[in-house]
Protein backbone atom coordinates (compact mmCIF):
# COMPACT_ATOMS: atom_id res chain seq x y z
CA UNK A 1 0.00 0.00 0.00
CA UNK A 2 2.97 2.49 0.75
CA UNK A 3 4.30 1.74 -2.59
CA UNK A 4 1.10 2.07 -4.53
CA UNK A 5 0.87 5.23 -2.64
CA UNK A 6 4.05 6.29 -4.03
CA UNK A 7 3.89 5.52 -7.46
CA UNK A 8 0.22 7.78 -8.17
CA UNK A 9 1.72 10.33 -6.31
CA UNK A 10 2.76 12.92 -9.56
CA UNK A 11 6.22 14.39 -8.04
CA UNK A 12 7.15 10.69 -7.50
CA UNK A 13 6.12 9.31 -11.12
CA UNK A 14 8.52 11.93 -12.56
CA UNK A 15 11.30 11.19 -10.30
CA UNK A 16 14.59 9.14 -11.34
CA UNK A 17 12.86 6.34 -9.52
CA UNK A 18 9.15 6.46 -11.18
CA UNK A 19 10.03 3.90 -13.35
CA UNK A 20 11.75 1.30 -11.44
CA UNK A 21 8.81 1.85 -8.92
CA UNK A 22 6.11 1.10 -11.31
CA UNK A 23 7.91 -1.80 -13.30
CA UNK A 24 8.27 -3.35 -9.74
CA UNK A 25 4.17 -2.81 -9.21
CA UNK A 26 3.62 -4.01 -12.47
CA UNK A 27 5.48 -7.68 -11.78
CA UNK A 28 3.98 -7.52 -8.11
CA UNK A 29 0.38 -7.32 -9.83
CA UNK A 30 1.55 -10.05 -12.69
CA UNK A 31 2.47 -12.45 -9.99
CA UNK A 32 -0.77 -11.90 -8.09
CA UNK A 33 -2.54 -12.84 -11.94
CA UNK A 34 -3.83 -8.94 -11.51
CA UNK A 35 -3.67 -8.80 -15.08
CA UNK A 36 -5.50 -4.73 -15.63
CA UNK A 37 -3.02 -3.71 -13.50
CA UNK A 38 0.45 -5.26 -14.41
CA UNK A 39 -0.79 -3.86 -17.77
CA UNK A 40 -1.47 -0.05 -16.61
CA UNK A 41 1.42 -0.21 -14.53
CA UNK A 42 3.73 -1.53 -17.70
CA UNK A 43 2.89 1.02 -19.59
CA UNK A 44 2.99 3.58 -17.01
CA UNK A 45 6.84 2.70 -17.19
CA UNK A 46 7.00 2.56 -20.73
CA UNK A 47 5.03 6.30 -20.65
CA UNK A 48 7.85 7.34 -18.04
CA UNK A 49 11.03 6.19 -20.14
CA UNK A 50 13.86 5.10 -19.05
CA UNK A 51 16.83 2.79 -19.94
CA UNK A 52 16.64 0.55 -22.88
CA UNK A 53 16.80 -2.47 -20.25
CA UNK A 54 13.85 -1.23 -18.43
CA UNK A 55 11.68 -0.41 -21.74
CA UNK A 56 12.45 -3.99 -22.94
CA UNK A 57 11.37 -5.32 -19.55
CA UNK A 58 8.20 -3.22 -19.68
CA UNK A 59 7.20 -4.00 -23.17
CA UNK A 60 7.74 -7.62 -22.62
CA UNK A 61 5.17 -7.30 -19.77
CA UNK A 62 2.63 -5.85 -21.03
CA UNK A 63 2.79 -7.87 -24.03
CA UNK A 64 2.73 -11.13 -22.19
CA UNK A 65 0.28 -10.31 -19.48
CA UNK A 66 -2.08 -9.30 -22.90
CA UNK A 67 -1.74 -12.55 -23.89
CA UNK A 68 -2.50 -13.98 -21.38
CA UNK A 69 -5.82 -11.96 -20.99
CA UNK A 70 -6.01 -11.97 -24.39
CA UNK A 71 -6.74 -8.18 -24.28
CA UNK A 72 -5.54 -7.24 -29.01
CA UNK A 73 -6.93 -3.91 -28.67
CA UNK A 74 -3.64 -1.68 -28.35
CA UNK A 75 -1.01 -3.78 -28.85
CA UNK A 76 -0.06 -1.66 -31.70
CA UNK A 77 -0.33 1.62 -30.12
CA UNK A 78 2.15 -0.12 -27.52
CA UNK A 79 4.45 -1.27 -29.76
CA UNK A 80 4.93 2.03 -31.31
CA UNK A 81 5.47 3.26 -27.68
CA UNK A 82 7.91 0.48 -27.01
CA UNK A 83 10.00 1.75 -29.80
CA UNK A 84 10.00 5.08 -29.53
CA UNK A 85 10.97 4.86 -25.55
CA UNK A 86 14.08 2.53 -27.06
CA UNK A 87 13.20 -0.84 -25.66
CA UNK A 88 14.35 -2.43 -29.04
CA UNK A 89 17.47 -0.75 -27.99
CA UNK A 90 18.68 -3.78 -25.46
CA UNK A 91 18.70 -6.02 -27.97
CA UNK A 92 21.01 -8.34 -26.13
CA UNK A 93 18.81 -8.68 -23.14
CA UNK A 94 16.51 -11.04 -22.15
CA UNK A 95 13.93 -9.08 -21.71
CA UNK A 96 14.43 -7.36 -25.17
CA UNK A 97 13.96 -11.21 -26.41
CA UNK A 98 10.74 -11.77 -24.98
CA UNK A 99 9.42 -8.54 -26.18
CA UNK A 100 9.78 -9.41 -29.72
CA UNK A 101 8.59 -12.67 -29.10
CA UNK A 102 5.38 -11.98 -27.27
CA UNK A 103 5.25 -9.31 -29.89
CA UNK A 104 5.46 -11.56 -32.36
CA UNK A 105 2.80 -13.59 -31.26
CA UNK A 106 0.40 -10.61 -31.34
CA UNK A 107 0.92 -9.75 -34.56
CA UNK A 108 0.40 -13.31 -35.61
CA UNK A 109 -2.75 -13.44 -33.97
CA UNK A 110 -3.77 -10.00 -35.56
CA UNK A 111 -3.16 -11.94 -38.98
CA UNK A 112 0.42 -10.08 -40.14
CA UNK A 113 2.01 -12.95 -40.87
CA UNK A 114 4.99 -10.52 -42.17
CA UNK A 115 5.48 -8.07 -39.29
CA UNK A 116 5.39 -11.34 -36.74
CA UNK A 117 8.56 -12.89 -39.11
CA UNK A 118 10.21 -9.13 -39.00
CA UNK A 119 10.12 -9.73 -35.13
CA UNK A 120 11.20 -13.14 -34.73
CA UNK A 121 14.11 -12.44 -36.74
CA UNK A 122 15.12 -10.07 -34.24
CA UNK A 123 14.68 -12.62 -31.08
CA UNK A 124 18.59 -14.20 -30.62
CA UNK A 125 18.90 -18.02 -31.47
CA UNK A 126 20.61 -18.65 -28.03
CA UNK A 127 18.76 -16.56 -25.75
CA UNK A 128 15.83 -17.82 -24.08
CA UNK A 129 13.11 -17.36 -26.94
CA UNK A 130 15.31 -18.34 -29.53
CA UNK A 131 13.60 -22.01 -30.15
CA UNK A 132 9.94 -20.58 -29.59
CA UNK A 133 10.58 -17.99 -31.97
CA UNK A 134 11.88 -20.52 -34.39
CA UNK A 135 9.28 -23.19 -34.04
CA UNK A 136 7.08 -20.07 -34.49
CA UNK A 137 8.34 -19.11 -37.55
CA UNK A 138 7.94 -22.29 -38.85
CA UNK A 139 4.28 -21.88 -37.82
CA UNK A 140 3.85 -19.17 -39.61
CA UNK A 141 5.43 -20.15 -43.10
CA UNK A 142 2.72 -23.68 -42.42
CA UNK A 143 0.10 -20.83 -41.90
CA UNK A 144 0.71 -19.25 -45.56
CA UNK A 145 0.68 -22.54 -47.37
CA UNK A 146 5.07 -22.75 -48.06
CA UNK A 147 4.97 -26.22 -46.62
CA UNK A 148 8.38 -27.17 -47.60
CA UNK A 149 10.35 -24.03 -45.44
CA UNK A 150 7.74 -24.66 -42.72
CA UNK A 151 9.20 -28.39 -42.60
CA UNK A 152 12.52 -26.82 -42.61
CA UNK A 153 12.49 -24.59 -39.85
CA UNK A 154 10.47 -27.17 -37.63
CA UNK A 155 13.13 -29.61 -38.16
CA UNK A 156 15.81 -26.96 -37.02
CA UNK A 157 14.14 -26.73 -33.93
CA UNK A 158 13.36 -30.68 -33.67
CA UNK A 159 17.60 -31.01 -33.62
CA UNK A 160 18.32 -28.34 -32.09
CA UNK A 161 20.92 -29.19 -29.23
CA UNK A 162 19.50 -28.15 -25.78
CA UNK A 163 21.00 -25.14 -23.86
CA UNK A 164 23.91 -26.00 -22.05
CA UNK A 165 22.85 -23.35 -18.94
CA UNK A 166 18.91 -24.95 -19.22
CA UNK A 167 19.73 -25.88 -15.24
CA UNK A 168 16.01 -24.21 -14.52
CA UNK A 169 13.26 -26.83 -14.20
CA UNK A 170 10.92 -24.33 -16.07
CA UNK A 171 13.56 -23.43 -18.68
CA UNK A 172 14.51 -27.12 -19.19
CA UNK A 173 10.65 -28.36 -19.63
CA UNK A 174 9.56 -25.77 -22.04
CA UNK A 175 12.75 -26.39 -24.33
CA UNK A 176 11.96 -29.72 -24.32
CA UNK A 177 8.01 -29.04 -24.50
CA UNK A 178 9.01 -27.04 -27.87
CA UNK A 179 11.32 -29.90 -29.46
CA UNK A 180 8.54 -32.67 -28.66
CA UNK A 181 6.00 -30.05 -30.68
CA UNK A 182 8.32 -29.01 -33.64
CA UNK A 183 9.22 -32.93 -33.84
CA UNK A 184 5.28 -33.82 -34.20
CA UNK A 185 5.07 -30.70 -36.36
CA UNK A 186 7.67 -32.00 -38.73
CA UNK A 187 6.50 -35.72 -38.56
CA UNK A 188 2.68 -34.26 -39.57
CA UNK A 189 3.96 -32.14 -42.92
CA UNK A 190 6.56 -35.19 -43.58
CA UNK A 191 3.16 -38.03 -43.90
CA UNK A 192 1.40 -35.52 -45.39
CA UNK A 193 3.61 -35.71 -48.87
CA UNK A 194 4.30 -38.74 -48.14
CA UNK A 195 7.28 -39.32 -46.35
CA UNK A 196 6.53 -42.05 -44.71
CA UNK A 197 10.36 -43.00 -43.41
CA UNK A 198 10.94 -39.44 -42.53
CA UNK A 199 7.41 -39.27 -40.67
CA UNK A 200 8.19 -41.87 -38.45
CA UNK A 201 11.52 -40.89 -37.58
CA UNK A 202 10.25 -37.30 -36.15
CA UNK A 203 7.54 -39.19 -34.42
CA UNK A 204 10.43 -41.43 -32.83
CA UNK A 205 12.09 -37.92 -32.19
CA UNK A 206 9.22 -36.58 -30.17
CA UNK A 207 8.92 -39.70 -28.15
CA UNK A 208 12.52 -39.47 -27.35
CA UNK A 209 11.99 -35.98 -25.68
Amino acid sequence: EILMGRVVDPQFRTSEYGTEAALFVSQLLEEAAEHVGAMTYAEEALRNGGTPEQMAEAGARWFRVARRAQRTDRQQEIYALWQQQGGAKAADSAAAAQAMYQMAYAARAQGDRQAARVLLSQVPTDSEFGSRATYLSGGLYGEAGDLETAEKWLAAVMDWAMPSDASDPRRLAIETDVRELAALSAGRLRYERGDLEGASAAYRRSDEN
